[in-house]
């Protein structure tokens, strides 16, 4: 094997902003979208403040800082040589120094914590429970990620932190409490979040084997990965109509259950094809997953601007 050094100026390199957009990963953004999306429709237009305002804009803030970080860390811990198509790829090709992804991180981190703590500061006292809830998850979240993760740790911790933890420490911010309608809506963004992390290291099955990193996925194997994901994906539409049950009556409740029940079965089918964990079928279908979690938060965006109409 052979390699050509270049200088730094020989290196193609796209826009800043396209190399900027590749290392926050828009696409997995939705896992915090369809909360914000969701929180807000909930919530109404009219009873949207400034502390909810903000609550939203941490939340992205930091996502986005996670996956700058994730970036780096995968970078320097060599994750990203067996894992071909992990992260955004901009260090492996020159765009960008790991060091400037590091420190651009932490700026968002700083930007993050601000405007997080203004909220903290102005809103409700019980937004310090959620806050230290999310920290903690965060926390179990990182360690499930070693190489010797417990069994569907990881899956369990994502459905907490992105679903009844972030939904409701919002509605908290805008004064709302819990009730079966909210806890309905927080279960079923939660096993959103939770179906998405499996079917990622679902997709990662033979690149994990290839660096021995021992993955839920891996330990269960391609069948029970394959039926867990089926059977989770069917059964997330249970709160999602619980939802709808519990709350009053709205035309735009409808139509988001219509949309996701046919992105389900189109996820379904998908799954279906794939048959080993050497399938180009594998990182299609948490494509997929997530272009549908994008739809979803929209749905929820539109219903919430079909209030303004009505």
């Amino acid at each position: 094997m052979s390699f050509k050094v270049l200088g730094r100026n020989d290196i193609e390199k796209p826009r800043g902003i396209f190399v900027f957009f590749s290392l926050i990963k828009p696409l997995h953004l939705s896992l915090s979208l369809i909360s914000i999306s969701s929180a807000l429709y909930y919530v109404g237009l009219d009873q949207i403040n400034l502390p909810l305002i903000g609550s939203c804009i941490t939340v992205v803030v930091l996502h986005m800082a996670m996956n700058l970080l994730n970036d780096y860390n995968d970078h320097m811990s060599g994750l990203d040589i067996a894992h071909q198509y992990k992260g955004s790829r901009a260090i492996q090709k020159g765009w960008i120094r790991a060091i400037d992804v590091r420190n651009l991180s932490f700026l968002f981190f700083s930007v993050a914590v601000a405007i997080g703590l203004f909220v903290l500061l102005t809103g409700e006292r019980t937004l310090l429970f959620y806050a230290l809830a999310g920290l903690f998850s965060v926390f179990v979240f990182s360690k499930s990620t070693t190489n010797r993760p417990v069994v569907g740790l990881e899956e369990i911790v994502s459905f907490m932190l992105m679903g009844p933890i972030l939904f409701h420490a919002l509605l908290t911010t805008a004064g709302f409490g819990w009730n079966y309608s909210s806890l309905s809506l927080s279960v079923f963004i939660g096993m959103n979040a939770s179906i998405y992390f499996h079917l990622s290291k679902w997709s990662s099955l033979f690149d994990d084997n290839k660096s021995n990193r021992k993955s839920t996925a891996l330990k269960l194997g391609v069948d029970f990965s394959k039926l867990a994901s089926q059977v989770s994906i069917l059964l997330s539409i249970s709160p999602l109509a619980l939802f709808i049950y519990f709350s009053e009556s709205q035309v735009s409740h409808y139509v988001i259950i219509a949309v996701y029940l046919i992105f389900s079965v189109k996820c379904l089918f998908l799954i279906a094809k794939v048959q080993s964990s050497f399938s180009s079928k594998l990182r299609e279908v948490k494509t997929q997953y997530l272009i549908h979690s994008h739809l979803v938060a929209l749905l929820f965006l539109i219903g919430l601007l079909t209030q303004v109409l009505s």
